[in-house]
């Protein structure tokens, strides 16, 4: 039997309920929902392992996002964006860049990147 993939809600927004809702019936998804009253929600996410977590963007709650991808880069988060219809893919992707050479070379590249993104 293949293993459930665990989606995490983050959130008490209408919009997160209702992405609750239409998601509800999928059995290959273990919906775990963490509302913004949580305090510990790192430590949380940690013991859960999640495959994915989605959270609206008007969430004044989401501080947790920058201290949980500095621990798990591998977890994609989306961030919802109801008055733009737009779902952002926030990545974790870490590069070392211990001198300000090697963040000019990362800046280039990301840049270098967006352009052939944009062309495309």
């Amino acid at each position: 039997m293949k293993k459930s993939r665990v989606v995490v809600l983050f959130g008490d927004s209408l919009f997160i309920d209702s992405i609750e809702a239409s998601l509800q019936g999928r059995r290959d998804l273990g919906l775990v929902r963490i509302h913004s009253s949580v305090n510990d929600v790192v430590e949380k996410l940690k013991v859960l392992g999640p495959d994915l977590i989605i959270f609206d963007s008007m969430d004044s709650r989401i501080q947790f996002v920058v201290p949980f991808l500095r621990d798990r880069p591998d977890i994609p988060l989306l961030c919802l964006d109801v008055d733009t219809s737009r779902v952002i893919v926030v990545s974790g992707e870490h590069h070392l860049a211990p001198s300000a050479r090697d963040l000019a070379n990362l800046i280039e590249l990301q840049t270098n990147h967006h352009e052939v993104a944009l062309a495309a």
